[in-house]
Parts: structure tokens; sequence; C-alpha cells
């Protein structure tokens, strides 16, 4: 399932901040909603070319130092310390078989998100962010 694209020329630290934005135009959002399937928080689109409020700002958390390409990393809400989760519930309307995204409290298997495409870029150790 693709969410997001996050393109970045420098080196990803663990617990740097990120917009996220969705392949809605909209900003990756979270607060303290109850989401519809699961009942863990709600995660949404809200914003638009990254304007919108602090529900918008996400924590790359990683296993090391860095981002490395094929390292699974987890997103962190930064209001709500909630991780974007996959439930494996899923909608029966108004797309059937939709998976449900949530915030879930704590680290689990289904909050780690891995990179499956994109441009990968070589940037020098010097560009650390």
């Amino acid at each position: 399932m693709t969410l997001f694209t996050l393109i970045s020329s420098s080196f990803v630290k663990t617990y740097f901040y990120i917009l996220v934005f969705s392949l809605f135009g909209r900003n990756l959002h979270s607060h303290f909603f109850q989401s519809p399937l699961s009942h863990n928080q709600e995660v949404s689109c809200f914003g638009e070319g990254g304007d919108g409020d602090t529900g918008d700002n996400w924590v790359v958390v990683c296993s090391g130092d860095h981002w490395e390409r094929n390292e699974p990393i987890r997103l962190r809400h930064q209001d709500t310390d909630a991780y974007l989760h996959l439930t494996g519930d899923s909608y029966g309307r108004p797309i059937h078989g939709q998976k449900e995204v949530s915030g879930y409290a704590s680290p689990h298997p289904g909050n780690y998100w891995r990179t499956q495409e994109g441009v990968y870029m070589m940037p020098k150790r010097t560009d650390v962010v």
C-alpha cells in the first residue's frame, strides 16, 4: 500500500520531524479522535500545500542513527505520540477492502513502514540533518 512519498536530499536522522504529504495533496494528520473501525486514533488528510497545524507533524523513528534505504521505520505523531499503524480492519464502503490506517498507542509490528519505490540519492556524509 502506498500512502505517501518522502523526498530528502540529506540523511534523515532518528527522531527527525517531518511533514508527510498524502497522495491526495493533503497533509497526513492525526488528533485525539477515535478511528471508526479499530477505535484507535484517527488518521486523516488535512490542510493543503503544507498549510495545516501541529497535528500534521510526524517523527521518523529508525532503529539506528539514520534511515537506511532498506530499513523499516516507524512514524510517530508529534502531538499525540501515536504510531502510524495498519490495523488489518477493512471498510465495506465506500471502497470495499480498503484498509484502515490509524494511530496506535505503542510500538507494534503493524506500525513498521518500508519504502517500496522511489528515487534514492546518496548524499555526502556532511549533509546530515
